[in-house]
């Protein structure tokens, strides 16, 4: 049997950070940080999952279908490949009793609080697996990764992709082509990884990112993945974080440092978030903090987003329903905070400051509030809001699809020493004015 849901999960906790649960554009109210920090610690502070009998087993790998997901070619070219994984099939287990079992050190050994895991480890939809206080070392060239249906529970602990012939962090090329290992959670997955260092994880495939969570693109479905990261370090990492279709995920006080394309990337139809404290810098492509297609019921609130190749802050189409506060966005590559082709967004009381390109840009969105914010020094203007008559290319059909008649409300904000100037309105474009309009 699983554990039982954390409290935090729980139908008052859910009113505490304030999600709605009537009308589908009501606002989610931006948790104040005394609530955050309760959030955080009802993670940190929630028991381990007893250990309950179940069944553990070596299997032939290209017989698992979690791992028939158009990456058991790039598996199978590895050196050091063994053709088989071990399987949690049922039960909650620790990982130094999941070694013992199987009693394939070959594939799994741990001692002390170190193992090695030289091969592909699944969790079972009604299983769980509890990795605490271990260094595991994931071995690059024998294709070890960690892909849970069921539970996990990653508590201070330090999780490496390793390359043990090189007896070194674990690489890929620029393109992100060559295999590293990494860390999944498929469909009704329930994951928490609180207190731990993740690094070295991550190649560009499917749900390969390093640190990822799917729906797995099944139909029918046995459900949404569900996530706590809580006080981790996240470093060299393909993305940071990555979602596809999850429902509830809370992301706090994390440092999210060196990632290779995003920072963090909740992706398609992800819902009920909660982005809260964390601390993302360096990445080396792109965004810091991107949330991309159909994202809703979202707070982005009281992060930090640093010298980031991107936007220290991306909103992509379809979205809705989203609130940006209480953020800092400084010395990013492009945008501060960016917003294509979304509505009923909120962008206030962030510090936004010398980023490469404006302050804060908004394209084709409606019912954009904008509002307290600080912005200067940027290499654009302050607030940069246009229609697709006025963008730097032809719209693709996606674009045209998302698109959405121009209107923003801007007041409050305070502005200044902004290259391009302070506002920058250019098309269609309906102002809501208060009493005051800053544009």
């Amino acid at each position: 049997m699983l554990s039982k849901p954390l409290p935090m999960r729980l139908a008052g906790a859910l009113l505490l950070v304030g999600f709605a649960t009537a009308g589908a554009r009501a606002a989610a109210a931006v948790p104040t940080l005394e609530e955050i920090e309760e959030l955080a610690r009802a993670v940190l502070e929630a028991p381990l999952p007893a250990s309950s009998p179940g069944t553990v087993s070596v299997t032939e790998a290209a017989d698992e279908r979690d791992l028939s997901r158009g990456f058991l070619d790039h598996l199978e070219a590895l050196p050091a490949w063994p053709g088989l994984a071990v399987l949690v099939e049922s039960g909650t287990h620790r990982l130094e009793d999941v070694a013992a079992t199987v009693d394939r050190p070959d594939l799994l050994a741990c001692e002390a609080d170190a193992c090695r895991l030289a091969a592909p480890l699944l969790v079972a939809h009604e299983a769980g697996l509890v990795i605490d206080g271990l260094q595991v070392r994931l071995v690059q060239e024998a294709g070890a990764l960690l892909s849970a249906a069921g539970e996990l529970w990653i508590s201070d602990a330090e999780l490496l992709g390793w390359h043990e012939g090189q007896d070194q962090p674990a690489t890929t090329d620029a393109e992100g082509r060559q295999f590293r290992p990494w860390i999944a959670g498929l469909e009704a997955n329930r994951t928490v990884i609180r207190q731990s260092r993740l690094a070295h994880l991550g190649y560009d495939s499917n749900s390969t990112q390093g640190l990822a969570f799917t729906d797995a693109d099944r139909r029918p479905r046995l459900g949404r993945p569900e996530v706590d990261i809580v006080d981790n370090r996240i470093e060299d990492l393909w993305f940071g974080f990555f979602s596809w279709a999850a429902d509830g995920v809370r992301i706090l006080e994390n440092e999210i440092d060196g990632s290779h394309v995003y920072g963090l990337d909740p992706h398609d139809a992800t819902r009920d978030m909660l982005i809260a404290k964390n601390f993302v810098q360096n990445t080396r492509d792109s965004h810091g903090i991107v949330l991309s297609r159909e994202i809703h019921d979202t707070v982005v609130t009281r992060n930090r987003s640093i010298a980031n190749g991107g936007a220290g802050f991306f909103l992509d189409k379809g979205s809705w329903n989203v609130t940006f506060a209480q953020n800092e966005s400084f010395d990013n590559g492009t945008d501060g905070i960016t917003v294509y082709e979304s509505r009923d967004i909120r962008i206030q009381d962030n510090h936004v400051a010398g980023n490469g390109r404006a302050g804060i840009r908004i394209r084709a969105s409606a019912d954009i509030t904008i509002e307290d914010n600080i912005v200067h020094h940027n290499a654009g203007p302050g607030i940069f809001v246009y229609d697709w008559t006025h963008a730097a290319r032809e719209p693709t059909d996606e674009d045209e699809r998302y698109m959405q008649p121009v209107s923003v409300t801007i007041t409050g904000n305070r502005m200044a020493d902004n290259e391009s100037g302070d506002c920058s309105l250019q098309g269609d474009i309906t102002v809501h004015e208060p009493e005051a309009s800053d544009c």
